[in-house]
């Protein structure tokens, strides 16, 4: 009979390539058309080679190897060549590796899956993995760059992005409990108890949570005397406030659930007074499932609000729709007009391109003479980008009349939300161009630049009163909104429905 193919014997000085090996050996018996299990057992033993059945010889005692039915003898190979690693371990190496210099993306991401097989991750994993690969990717010839967002033009573009695509997507539950996924900031609490040790431990159910965890507390209490090694734990957990919690370490653990006993599951122990939690890494082990529906709103309301509002995420410079602002200024000061500042070369072309951006934005409309004009100094961002600022305390700050308005404390800010439960934030871009400013005074705000002079149709940062007009005007918009307290540029918004002593807090930035 022709064979198909042909298998070497097993490397044994490669024992982690077994699994692979397994696998070959399955498709030449499938190739090969061998269903009798004698003919496969007698064809496994043949081609794993002599140094694998002197050791299944060994590993075998008492037992003969010819009275062993074949997947008996792959689980004593396994078990010896292929051990199942310890979740302590496998952890430490998933959050330790590192994408190496010259790997691409997709080999780095397959290097994550493969070190994930021992994490125990159950349904978590490809979040994980998400993770993992947003946290470990290094910087490329400036190709991929993480950069803190902070104005709603960009960020709300990014938010409009991930609802649209989360939309119509069901919200998982746990079964005999309901657990949302934790993007949704929504927590309907479910407790189970374990036995450890003899003792019983009452965890809290959270899928918002990826591993489980244990207090200092809590460990002390059931291993008064005797305690399991706790190994050394570095990577960074935060609650769902954002605050630190402290790591003591890690340890695996047995524990009995359900009438039977569960060996091997990760826990974490931390010094910081929080919850026991039972994270998703127990999930599959104890058997707790995600499935369900548990709905906190119509996808059809989410889009009608994105499609009514779709102006709110644009990238597009805002513009607000009230009267223009007026500078007022003491007539008795003499204009001041000031020649542009020297630009040093590195920065010249990085100035002439936001000059160019904020011509495209209506923001600056060149002019061929204004009284006052202001030399600008370009002050460079943490993304590398330019702001481009007046100095006009060397020119029109001496005229201009401070505004009467006064700018609210922030802690009278802080006492005034006190009682509420959720919050978020608004960071509006270019908050203070948002608002037009009128003729006068946009050739009032004239700025002197190596191209030529520009009047600044919106209200320009520097001004001496600007801070008060703003201040002013968001107030006025937002007068009517029960639990909204603008400062300046950031909106924050607070709930005060829900008020019970179990409530939860979420900061949520737009």
């Amino acid at each position: 009979m022709t064979t198909v193919g042909s298998l070497e014997p097993f490397d044994m000085g490669q024992p982690n390539k077994w699994g692979s090996y397994l696998e070959r050996f399955k498709l030449f018996l499938l190739a090969n058309d061998v269903k009798d299990e004698g003919r496969k057992k007698a064809s496994f033993l043949t081609l794993v080679g002599a140094p694998v059945y002197d050791l299944l010889t060994s590993l075998a005692f008492p037992n003969q190897v010819s009275t062993l039915p074949l997947d008996q003898i792959e689980k004593i190979l396994t078990d010896h060549l292929c051990p199942r690693p310890s979740e302590i371990a496998a952890f430490y190496h998933f959050h330790k590796r590192d994408q190496h210099p010259d790997e691409t993306v997709g080999n780095y991401l397959a290097a994550l899956r493969a070190l994930a097989v021992g994490c125990n991750f159950g349904a978590a994993r490809d979040i994980l993995l998400h993770e993992g690969l947003n946290n470990h990717i290094k910087e490329k010839d400036n190709n991929v760059r993480v950069v803190p967002v902070h104005t709603a033009g960009s960020n709300a573009l990014i938010v409009k992005q991930y609802v649209t695509a989360v939309a119509g997507r069901a919200i998982l539950s746990v079964s005999a409990g309901v657990m949302t996924r934790r993007t949704m900031f929504i927590h309907l609490k479910k407790r189970i108890t374990v036995q450890f040790n003899g003792k019983s431990c009452n965890f809290e159910v959270d899928s918002g949570s990826d591993v489980t965890m244990m207090t200092l507390r809590t460990y002390d209490r059931i291993w008064p005397t005797n305690k399991p090694k706790v190994y050394n734990y570095d990577p960074w957990f935060s609650d769902y406030q954002h605050n630190p919690i402290q790591i003591l370490g890690v340890f695996d653990v047995s524990i009995h659930y359900n009438g039977r006993n569960i060996d091997n599951l990760l826990v974490i122990v931390t010094k910081s007074g929080c919850s026991d939690l039972l994270g998703i890494n127990w999930f599959d082990p104890l058997g707790i499932s995600i499935k369900g529906i548990h709905s906190v709103g119509s996808d059809v309301q989410i889009a009608g609000i994105l499609n009514k509002f779709e102006h709110l995420f644009s990238t597009e410079l805002g513009c607000y729709t009230g009267p223009p602002v007026i500078l007022n200024i003491d007539a008795t000061v003499p204009p001041v007009r000031l020649p542009p500042c020297r630009i040093p070369y590195a920065l010249k072309g990085l100035v002439e391109e936001e000059l160019d951006r904020q011509c495209k934005q209506g923001i600056l409309k060149p002019v061929e003479y204004s009284d006052w004009a202001t030399p600008i100094v370009p002050v460079i961002k943490k993304d590398g980008s330019i702001r481009i600022c007046g100095d006009y305390k060397s020119t029109l700050n001496k005229a201009v009349k401070p505004h009467c308005h006064q700018i609210p404390a922030i802690n009278t800010l802080l006492a005034s939300i006190e009682g509420g439960s959720i919050f978020a934030k608004i960071d509006l871009a270019q908050a203070y161009q948002q608002l037009v400013v009128d003729e006068n005074s946009s050739l009032l705000q004239t700025i002197s630049t190596h191209k030529g002079a520009f009047k600044v149709t919106r209200l320009q940062f520097g001004i001496s009163s600007a801070p008060g007009i703003f201040q002013s005007c968001i107030e006025n918009v937002v007068q009517n909104i029960s639990g909204v307290l603008p400062y300046f540029d950031d909106i924050p918004d607070c709930d005060y429905k829900r008020t019970n002593a179990n409530s939860e807090y979420h900061s949520l930035s737009f």
